[in-house]
This record gives structure tokens, C-alpha cells and sequence, in this order.
């Protein structure tokens, strides 16, 4: 069996060196390649913050694709259909909230977390009505695993 291997990913001149967890089964006597973990789509005009949370996220989830701006984060999730859509919620073009509501009109069931700095109680609301979580980005490397747990059991969950 072959253990994980490595994929380069590159987002707007930062590359990212992601391991990825396979399984491998036989078909018709060809090994065939699969990656177990749930996929998740991030989006975040902030470099720094998508370096946190890709190396959150790279043990436990597939981060298929990386949004520098709502625009992206639409087209790619959309296209790919991830399990999850972990996004900033001020993001150019478009902002996360606008994001889950055309994710929400297309009739996808992709799961949305939103990580933001902004701790309001409107914002909080809005996410609630929209999404699953809202972890704010001085708790990202606490609070983005357990937010995605709480996702999947379809919790919301918020940053105290």
C-alpha cells in the first residue's frame, strides 16, 4: 500500500507543500488512488491566515482549492462542490455572507465556517442564518478543527 504522498499547491506566488492522506484499492487489477478526507474550499484575501489554516487543516481535510476573493470562492465551490467552504467574511468582490447566500440560491449542500476578526453581534447572526460557524481569526489555530467537527454534525458553532 503506498503511504501519503506529497502535493505542491500554489496560491498567488505562495506554494504550500500539502501531504494527502490516500487509500488504495484495485479495479479491474489497476491500484486506484483515493483521498479519504472531506474537502474543503478556503478563502481568505489574507496570505498569512490561509498559511495558518492550510496547515490546520492538511492532516484531517482535503483543501481542494484557495480563494483570494468572493468571486473565486463562488467559481471554485461551486465547480468542485466541497464538503466544507471555510471563508473570511471581508473579502474583495464579494464578502462571505454574500458568498454562502449564491451558495445557498445554487442549492448546494457545502458547509460554510466563516473566520473573520470582526466580533459583532449582527455578523454573528448573519453567519448563523447562513453557515454552520464563526471562528474569529485570534482563535483560528483553537477554534477552525472543532468548527468543522461541529459542521459535520450539523452544529453551528462560535468563537467566545
Amino acid at each position: 500500500m503506498a503511504g501519503p504522498r506529497l502535493r505542491m499547491t500554489t496560491v498567488v506566488g505562495m506554494s504550500l507543500l500539502v501531504e494527502t492522506c490516500v487509500i488504495v484499492f484495485r479495479l479491474n487489477g489497476e491500484d486506484r488512488l483515493i483521498d479519504a478526507r472531506p474537502t474543503v474550499v478556503f478563502a481568505d484575501d489574507n496570505l498569512k491566515v490561509t498559511e495558518i489554516a492550510c496547515a490546520l487543516l492538511r492532516a484531517d481535510y482535503d483543501v481542494v482549492k484557495v480563494a483570494i476573493d468572493g468571486e473565486q470562492a463562488v467559481r471554485w465551490i461551486c465547480e468542485l462542490k466541497p464538503d466544507f467552504a471555510v471563508m473570511d467574511i471581508s473579502m474583495p468582490k464579494m464578502n462571505g455572507i454574500a458568498v454562502a447566500g449564491e451558495l445557498r440560491r445554487a442549492g448546494l449542500r457545502t458547509r460554510v465556517i466563516f473566520v473573520t476578526v470582526i466580533e459583532d453581534e449582527d455578523y454573528m447572526e448573519a453567519a448563523r442564518s447562513i453557515g454552520h460557524g464563526y471562528v474569529l481569526k485570534r482563535r483560528l489555530s483553537l477554534d477552525l478543527l472543532t468548527a468543522l467537527a461541529s459542521a459535520r454534525n450539523n452544529s453551528f458553532f462560535c468563537s467566545q
